[in-house]
């Protein structure tokens, strides 16, 4: 039994790395915005493709760029035939800048992720200290 459970936790993280690094940023309200990046582009394609899993927190994966100033990192919660549900963090590590989103994305022609349907604030993609 707990050879499935290690198979599922190993399948979403990942899931979870694979989306955000190739999670369009533009599909989706984030801070990515102000940058103008061209339509299709992706988390990976921009200075912020440094990832690690985020320490003590099984499933969690971070992209920043090499000052460390902003740390994206994204978890996913949950597969339907709808898509992948995610908790999207947007964290300015300088400034006072947080938020948590979940999204709905689908993997899209390009074989990118896009952000189909902005969801309503969940307390499973709340932000704590824990």
């Amino acid at each position: 039994m707990s050879i499935s459970s290690v198979s599922v936790a190993s399948n979403e993280e990942a899931l979870a790395l694979s989306i955000l690094k190739n999670l369009e940023v533009n599909t989706f309200h984030n801070s990515f915005r102000p940058g103008h990046y061209p339509e299709g582009t992706t988390v990976g394609q921009t200075a912020y493709h440094i990832y690690k899993e985020v320490e003590g927190k099984q499933g969690v994966y971070s992209a920043t760029d090499k000052e460390n100033s902003w740390v994206y990192s994204l978890r996913v919660m949950g597969e339907s035939d709808k898509g992948v549900t995610v908790c999207f963090v947007d964290h300015n590590l300088n400034g006072s800048y947080l938020a948590a989103s979940p999204l709905l994305v689908r993997k899209n022609k390009a074989g990118h992720y896009a952000v189909v349907k902005e969801l309503p604030t969940a307390p499973s993609c709340e932000i704590t200290n824990k």
